[in-house]
């Protein structure tokens, strides 16, 4: 099977990581975000890259965030404060113990009736990895094919 992760920019000045999309709209992170770009590039900050606080702003919106249990208004507009409208990635948590046809169904109606996102916005989180996987929407491609 073909490697199939997606190629983002990583921080740094010019490396590359692959597949760098944080569960649960980046947990904290989004929310700590505008502390990271106003101190992070102090003289008293460990910064080996001596990244700028410019450079700190745009590493963190080069990040993809899914919405794994994470749908609500609260959590979105964190997270579209650190990143693009479209690095958000729909996610479910689906198999894990924590989830469950209630608490996902609660996430995606949370997304459907988004105050931050548009239903544009929300239609387009569940087709945007296929963007960033093509050998898996290839595979989907052709599963659809063999079903019909």
């Amino acid at each position: 099977m073909e490697n199939d992760t997606a190629d983002v920019p990583a921080a740094g000045r010019g490396g590359h990581v692959q597949g760098v999309i944080l569960a649960h709209c980046g947990g904290a992170l989004p929310a700590f975000s505008g502390r990271l770009g106003l101190l992070g590039a102090e003289e008293y900050v460990f910064n080996p890259l001596c990244l700028t606080a410019d450079d700190i702003r745009t590493d963190l919106a080069k990040l993809y965030l899914d919405t794994a249990a994470a749908g609500t208004d609260a959590n979105l507009a964190a997270a579209v404060t650190m990143v693009p409208r479209d690095h958000l990635v729909y996610g479910a948590d689906a198999g894990v113990p924590c989830s469950n046809e209630k608490n996902m169904k609660r996430n995606i109606d949370a997304l459907r009736n988004s105050h931050v996102l548009t239903p544009q916005e929300v239609d387009a989180l569940g087709h945007r990895a296929f963007g960033l996987f093509p050998a898996a929407a290839q595979r989907h491609r052709d599963a659809i094919a063999a079903a019909a």
